[in-house]
């Protein structure tokens, strides 16, 4: 993979010295060393501003990148200009209120803040990823039931998702709603037939209401 990467950053990095003022060069030659070279990440994410002040996605790879090196404060601010910027770009959406729920004293404001951009903003209320991540933030919050709905609209959106059916799983089993709980995680199995931990829970729930046992050691043998 990295020989791969490197290769590809080569012909960025030569696109670059022959258009040195495209702002999308210089982004895509970023993400794709951000992994190994994080320093030179950021350095052309910057370049990539000082081409195109009004370029978003810099902002936020340069949020992204402030985050994992643990300068928060820059994150924000980043992702905030960012959001000034684009209002509607999703993933600055979704990365501002992670932010803000990683920071303690913001996590009802992080909420609050994207509740509000999906309420006033229609193309938001369509993206999944958006949905899950309230739903996590409302279950934290102990809002059980509008972390159940949310995590039921985001899997509306894109059946498949499987951190977010695992999400719906547990709410269902916090809910005591077995029947919920045992649809989810049968369409775990089928969606990673081969991954033995919705398997593992499966069982364990089969077992917790007494069930046949050979049910549930049937789910466990096909794994």
């Amino acid at each position: 993979e990295f020989r791969r990467v490197l290769f590809r950053s080569n012909l960025l990095a030569e696109a670059i010295r022959t258009t040195p003022s495209d702002p999308n060069l210089r982004f895509y030659y970023a993400h794709r060393v951000r992994r190994f070279d994080p320093n030179l990440a950021r350095q052309q994410a910057e370049a990539a501003l000082e081409c195109d002040p009004g370029f978003a996605p810099a902002h936020l790879l340069l949020g992204e990148l402030s985050r994992q090196a643990g300068r928060l404060l820059d994150a924000r601010r980043h992702l905030e200009t960012g959001l000034e910027i684009d209002p509607d770009f999703a993933a600055l959406q979704l990365a501002r209120a992670q932010l803000g729920y990683e920071l303690l004293d913001e996590d009802a404001i992080a909420l609050d803040r994207l509740s509000k951009a999906l309420d006033v903003r229609p193309s938001l209320q369509r993206q999944p990823t958006l949905l899950a991540q309230i739903a996590r933030m409302q279950r934290g919050l102990g809002d059980l039931a509008g972390a159940r709905a949310n995590a039921e609209r985001a899997l509306s959106l894109n059946t498949r998702d499987y951190g977010t059916r695992a999400l719906a799983a547990e709410l269902a089993l916090d809910a005591a709603d077995i029947d919920a709980a045992r649809h989810h995680l049968d369409t775990m199995v089928r969606i990673r037939p081969f991954a033995l931990g919705p398997r593992l829970y499966l069982a364990r729930v089969l077992r917790g209401l007494e069930e046949d046992e050979r049910e549930a050691r049937a789910v466990l043998e096909a794994a």
